[in-house]
């Protein structure tokens, strides 16, 4: 277009036109329309139907109807917006006409910025409610590149993430068709001291021209084996609230392996957790303000996305550990009588609607507090300990289930297992306990520790509760028990019918 407007001002005096601030205005001397087309012609020393072929769709019935017509088209590189307008009188138009040639290119271009600016804030806005609504980290990182990839027309964005010895791994990538991939690889380039100072003190980098710019000879290597020819960088920290040990954590989820932090850090201590990095790698670009602006803002809501993520993977474990501390028994580390009565109601109903068996197995330890008073409470406890190891090395399915069911007692559950299982089981434990061979000088049944055994099985009914499995278990146990301890008594038919 810069030709285009040189040849008009070196036509100023041999043609009836005026050049007004930036705009061209051009003045026809004619009743008819059509005069004005060859007239820019003469005047620019090109056929104008070539130029503007938006302007030849002109028809003098449009111009009387409108006053004015514009045209908008592009020229060289140049958008540009040409009006036409004439003067009135009696319907008709006057001896003259403007042609009025305006370069919108910067009117426009500002326009895609402004436009750019405002899906940024619509950026950030969507970012911040996605952090509301705790969706996992690996898709927050993820859409961020997405968009900030798609938005700012770049050829790759992405995150990286710092290793302890500023090493790191890109751990999510958004790029170009036209540009390989480093995802999950490790960057070769490793951070000095002194750029991982200027991060940390939150500043960044700007690269307009990879040709122009100071950088070490070993990072131009590698940002040239990119393709890299602009770059923008932005640090991403996070703050510690607490002086405590933070290990190298992935992120809990089924399909994530993100990590969330590392080393030890000090009260109110803030530490570079990666760096937010983007690519032009086809032609240099200078990087606008507001771009930058938005990928600073990006950075700081990433910050608060993996803080949170963090936090609720704290929260997640603490909440875990309360449950097992709940459900379990700290001394033995078996499931308790709270969480055995839980998984109970589950599996009774749940074989009463595929109609299969459920087994039951108690164990109690002959003469217990005989050996509690010959050995001492510490020994006693550690004899419990190596008895439940005992009882949980017999059951050999995720389902089955052991307790500790009273000080002195365990409870064994055996989904989809019938007498003859459940008794295989009971003999297994049986067996087990003989192995330890742990004395008990005060036993009146045997030199060693032994165990009195009730199994029961029964096929649940939603009729039923399974108090009744409980009580026939319980009665064959005490059976156990009478006929002198240290064997195991079955709940068959026979047994059924004393009931």
């Amino acid at each position: 277009m810069n030709r285009l407007f040189n040849q008009i001002i070196s036509l100023k005096f041999k043609a009836s036109y005026l050049i007004v601030n930036d705009r061209f205005l051009i003045t026809g001397a004619d009743d008819n329309i059509g005069d004005i087309l060859p007239q820019m012609t003469l005047a620019l020393g090109v056929d104008v139907r070539d130029i503007f072929p938006f302007l030849s769709s002109v028809h003098l019935e449009e111009l009387i109807e409108n006053e004015s017509v514009e045209r908008e088209g592009h020229l060289e590189g140049v958008d540009l917006k040409v009006t036409l307008r004439a003067n009135w009188e009696e319907e008709r138009p006057k001896s003259q006409y403007l042609v009025l040639i305006e370069d919108r290119t910067q009117f426009y271009k500002e326009q895609e910025e402004q436009q750019k600016q405002a899906e940024g804030d619509r950026l950030l806005r969507g970012m911040m409610e996605i952090i509301r609504q705790s969706v996992g980290l690996e898709e927050i990182l993820q859409s961020t590149v997405d968009r900030v990839q798609t938005l700012l027309a770049i050829d790759r964005a992405f995150i990286y993430y710092f290793n302890p010895d500023w090493s790191g791994t890109v751990i999510v990538e958004a790029l170009h068709s036209s540009c390989h991939s480093i995802l999950d690889q490790p960057i070769e380039q490793c951070y000095t001291k002194d750029q991982v100072t200027f991060y940390q003190q939150g500043k960044f980098s700007q690269i307009d021209n990879l040709e122009t710019a100071e950088l070490r000879d070993k990072d131009r290597k590698y940002l040239s084996q990119l393709q890299v020819r602009s770059q923008l960088v932005f640090p991403i920290q996070l703050g510690i609230p607490l002086t405590i040990p933070i290990q190298n954590t992935p992120f809990q989820s089924d399909q994530s392996s993100l990590p969330i932090t590392s080393h030890h850090y000090n009260l109110c201590d803030t530490y570079l957790w990666g760096l937010l990095i983007v690519h032009q790698c086809h032609q240099p670009r200078n990087w606008q303000p507001w771009e930058t602006k938005l990928l600073m803002s990006l950075s700081s809501q990433l910050s608060i996305a993996i803080q949170q993520s963090q936090l609720y993977e704290q929260l997640k474990e603490a909440n875990q550990e309360l449950k097992q501390l709940a459900a379990s028994d700290s001394l033995t580390q078996l499931f308790n009588r709270r969480r055995f009565d839980q998984v109970l109601q589950k599996e009774w109903r749940r074989l009463a609607r595929e109609r299969s068996p459920l087994g039951l197995i108690f164990c109690d330890i002959d003469y217990f507090r005989l050996y509690n008073k010959a050995y001492g409470y510490l020994s006693g406890d550690f004899c419990l300990q190596l008895l439940a190891d005992a009882v949980r090395q017999a059951l050999k399915r995720p389902a089955d289930l052991v307790a500790r069911y009273g000080p002195e007692e365990f409870a064994i559950l055996l989904p989809h297992t019938d007498l003859s299982g459940s008794f295989h089981v009971a003999h297994m434990i049986q067996n087990n306990v003989i192995n330890l061979d742990l004395e008990h000088k005060t036993s009146p049944v045997a030199s060693t520790v032994t165990l009195s055994i009730g199994v029961a099985a029964l096929v649940p009914h939603v009729d039923t509760q399974p108090q009744f499995l409980l009580e026939l278990t319980r009665y064959v146990l005490d059976q156990a028990k009478r006929n002198g301890h240290n064997q195991i008594v079955v709940a068959n038919s026979s047994v059924l019918l004393d009931f």
